[in-house]
């Protein structure tokens, strides 16, 4: 964990000294969503029977017109020093160091089914409620359709969970039960 670490703030920390700390957030949030650096690719990149110019220009042409320069370089660094292998753990701290730094929590919104805009303002209402304490943060949502929860939904961020979710209460109802049986 002490490479990732040490790459992702050296990443971090260039962005920050270049200026370009939201544009290579933006970028590397893209590539990340994307799930670009499957096992497959990391392999390729790591493979050291594959000449590593061959690897680098491979790197290139992937990202051709994709990315900036700055992060193509830092990527390229990575093969360089056979470090390819722990891209996407750089890629999640240096995204977790941006938002740290931009004050952003990530809240979780799980729902059984797409919801319309007033239900989901209504969850987002409760949210920021439920993170008052966190006044000086921005909040930023990602909406998770789980067909398993029936109605209701669940809101996480943090070690925080807030269910209120129809399969949580009917397991909490079923214990009742269960217990009400054993008595």
């Amino acid at each position: 964990m002490k490479i990732e670490k040490a790459f992702s703030k050296s990443l971090f920390n260039i962005a920050i000294n270049n200026s370009v700390l939201d544009e290579i957030y933006f970028q590397v949030s893209n590539i990340q969503k994307s799930k670009l650096f499957t096992n497959g690719i990391i392999k390729v990149m790591e493979n050291p029977f594959l000449d590593k110019s061959f690897r680098i220009n491979s790197l290139k042409e992937i990202f051709k017109n994709e990315i900036s320069n700055l992060l193509l370089e830092f990527m390229i660094l990575l093969v360089e020093k056979n470090s390819f292998y722990f891209i996407n753990k750089i890629l999640d701290l240096f995204i977790e160091a941006y938002e740290n730094h931009k004050k952003i929590i990530k809240v979780k919104i799980i729902v059984p089914f797409k919801i319309d805009g007033l239900v989901l303002e209504k969850i987002k209402n409760k949210a920021k409620d439920i993170s008052k304490k966190n006044d000086s943060y921005s909040l930023r949502y990602c909406i998770i359709e789980n067909p398993e929860l029936i109605g209701g939904y669940i809101i996480a961020f943090g070690s925080y969970i807030y269910d209120a979710s129809l399969y949580s209460a009917l397991e909490s109802l079923n214990k009742s039960f269960a217990i009400l049986n054993l008595n």
